[in-house]
């Protein structure tokens, strides 16, 4: 089951943010190893629309951290219309089992300086 998430993102800024995907089956919630993982994420208006942007979704070193990144680089959120929109994030075990990680709203802002 994914967790929501929603996020704000200013056009023409370099966005990003990092989440850290724990073990709950463990006592201690030690950081799930994501070692051969892979991971892809997308932004539409809503489920139906044509897409906005394509996240890279990263895995920052070492990959035992747990660690996931996700990116939109300044050109991509320069090209975004000012409005809310959709996202979720998908990540695939080495087993190809795939599963929601995130979903939620990104409210779409514009920049005044330029």
């Amino acid at each position: 089951m994914s967790q929501p998430f929603d996020i704000n993102i200013a056009a023409g800024e370099s966005f990003f943010f990092e989440v850290t995907l724990k073990d709950s089956t463990a006592s201690n919630a030690l950081p799930v190893n994501l070692t051969d993982f892979t991971a892809s994420g997308q932004l539409r208006e809503d489920w139906d629309k044509p897409l906005l942007a394509e996240f890279a979704v990263t895995f920052p070193l070492p990959r035992t951290s747990g660690k996931v990144r996700v990116v939109l680089t300044d050109e991509q959120t320069r090209a975004l219309p000012v409005s809310r929109a959709r996202y979720d994030i998908f990540i695939t075990d080495p087993y190809g089992n795939s599963r929601k990680l995130l979903e939620g709203i990104a409210t779409i802002s514009r920049s005044i300086t330029r």
